[in-house]
């Protein structure tokens, strides 16, 4: 039985740790954290106002993302590259039109921040941290809406301008069901604007998306407070203890047989 523990505890242990089983796993990785690093870059030079600098630096992420096509190791779908392309050719437009706001290019590199992001911390996706701008914003046109004030439209324009920032994150990372019924309900409030709806209907639809919002981020916040690198370190921890344990039991039943013989000599020679 203790052989088979010690058995059983090393095979754990080598399929946990082994690099060769690992090593595709990390290349794929590392070359999503690459290509985030050079997102990252990208959003600090806009936001510094360096536009050319990022442009030439969207060659870079360019160059980067065809290598990970190459690698064999690339599993998108063709929606992902879809709205990879369509992101990073927005932000490539961002760094030459000089006709668009400094916060509009913010914008669009963001966009590509949060989308990059998913790919290489799907499991604490950086868009958990807009959680906060965008229910700000939901509140203003909420209580702007029930006060009657005449901003009504700037703030659900910023509140829009906020949730398609994360919007392509979203199409990507969300359940396809879920990202379905979230657009559905962003649609729908654009047509309210349009139709020029009682402010009793306009708050109640946003209250629905309020709610959805909720529940996407929460869900998130739920999945990342019990991450898979609990269960990993449980298993190896388990493990180790299993390899200690049989280690210390075989000590002490060397050190139990050796005393039994010593025991066994002493009564022969007492005879």
């Amino acid at each position: 039985m203790a052989e088979r523990l010690f058995l059983i505890s090393v095979i754990i242990l080598t399929l946990v740790v082994s690099p060769g089983i690992i090593t595709a796993s990390d290349d794929y990785s590392q070359s999503w954290r690459e290509l985030n690093q050079t997102s990252d870059k990208i959003l600090q030079y806009v936001r510094e106002g360096h536009y050319e600098e990022a442009h030439q630096l969207l060659d870079v992420f360019s160059d980067e993302f065809m290598t990970l096509q190459a690698s064999g190791h690339n599993n998108l779908s063709m929606r992902d590259l879809n709205v990879i392309t369509s992101v990073y050719e927005d932000v490539e437009g961002a760094t030459v039109q000089a006709s668009l706001s400094h916060n509009e290019r913010v914008n669009a590199a963001t966009k590509l921040r949060l989308l990059v992001d998913v790919y290489e911390t799907s499991h604490q996706p950086l868009w958990l941290k807009t959680k906060n701008p965008v229910f700000d914003s939901l509140q203003t046109v909420k209580v702007a809406a029930s006060t009657g004030e005449g901003n009504v439209q700037k703030k659900l324009n910023r509140f829009l301008s906020r949730y398609e920032v994360v919007r392509p994150a979203w199409s990507v990372s969300l359940q396809s069901e879920k990202y379905t019924q979230l657009e559905s309900q962003i649609q729908f409030l654009n047509h309210l604007r349009e139709r020029g709806a009682s402010s009793e209907e306009f708050i109640d639809h946003l209250n629905a998306i309020e709610l959805q919002l909720s529940t996407i981020f929460e869900e998130k916040e739920d999945e990342v407070s019990d991450p898979q690198l609990i269960w990993v370190m449980i298993t190896i921890g388990g493990a180790i203890i299993a390899v200690l344990s049989y280690a210390g039991w075989k000590k002490y039943k060397g050190e139990r047989e050796k005393e039994l013989e010593r025991k066994k000599m002493r009564r022969g020679q007492n005879r």
